[in-house]
């Protein structure tokens, strides 16, 4: 649907044609399959959602782009939460049960045997910090299971070392310091190491920046930085009961993009 408003308005096509209109879309009707049962309300809300996440896309973009900086996922963030924090006034808008009864939606798709399958890969005995890492992998499309995460991992390894590295880098920066703070209980979830620790490193370690030993330096840096970021948001963001999501990676992205304009040789 963002796709079509945008092309039907003429917004910038090299910027529709690279899905810089459209991800923050695709990922407010991920996160709203994840939490929200189907229906007509469901619908009607993911396509206003929808909407928004494109409107603020547009608007934030355009403000950001006069300092070069990328609006990443705040769109997404803002639009997700105009959902969720009301949502309890939509009386036929349900939660979903499914992250709940999983293994009903498994046998009601393949039966006996895709049941096994995915129990068999799920409980699979593999070291803790294996289970961590793929289980974050996961959750970045809000996914907790080892099949998804492995999957991302073999995807993210054969499109790039460099990514799959940094991924590596980003988890054992977050767990290492949340096991040296003390922070593990409050900070260490499969969502935060993979949409915001993870997500961190990636950015800052090999996509806005050359890849290099410092850019790996900082990548290292900025995930505890990250942990004190998100640390604060979850407890302000805790008396409107609104979830973090993956702000707190917008947010430390993009101050960090617009510190290094400042330098005075590159």
């Amino acid at each position: 649907m963002t796709v079509t408003i945008a092309y039907s308005m003429n917004l910038d096509q090299f910027q529709l044609k690279k899905g810089l209109f459209s991800f923050n879309a695709l990922l407010v009707g991920i996160g709203m399959g994840t939490f929200f049962d189907p229906g007509l309300v469901f619908f009607s809300l993911l396509a206003l959602a929808s909407l928004l996440s494109l409107i603020l896309t547009v608007t934030l973009g355009g403000w950001l782009n006069k300092y070069n900086l990328p609006v990443l996922s705040i769109p997404f963030v803002f639009a997700f939460w105009f959902i969720v924090l009301p949502s309890a006034q939509f009386e036929n808008l349900g939660l979903t049960q499914r992250n709940i009864y999983w293994l009903n939606e498994m046998y009601a798709v393949g039966g006996n045997p895709l049941l096994n399958f995915f129990q068999s890969i799920d409980t699979l005995p593999v070291h803790n910090m294996v289970d961590i890492y793929l289980r974050s992998m996961s959750s970045i499309f809000f996914q907790s299971n080892l099949i998804a995460g492995l999957l991302i991992a073999i995807c993210l390894l054969i499109c790039s070392r460099i990514a799959f590295s940094l991924s590596i880098v980003g988890f054992l920066s977050a767990y290492v310091f949340a096991q040296f703070s003390g922070s593990a209980t409050a900070s260490i979830t499969y969502y935060n190491i993979g949409a915001n620790y993870i997500m961190v490193a990636l950015a800052i370690g090999g996509f806005f920046s050359i890849p290099s030993r410092y850019s790996y330096l900082w990548s290292v840096l900025l995930v505890p930085l990250t942990t004190l970021v998100l640390l604060f948001f979850n407890k302000l963001l805790g008396y409107f009961v609104l979830p973090v999501f993956s702000l707190p990676f917008a947010v430390v992205v993009i101050l960090f993009i617009y510190f290094l304009q400042f330098r005075t040789r590159s």
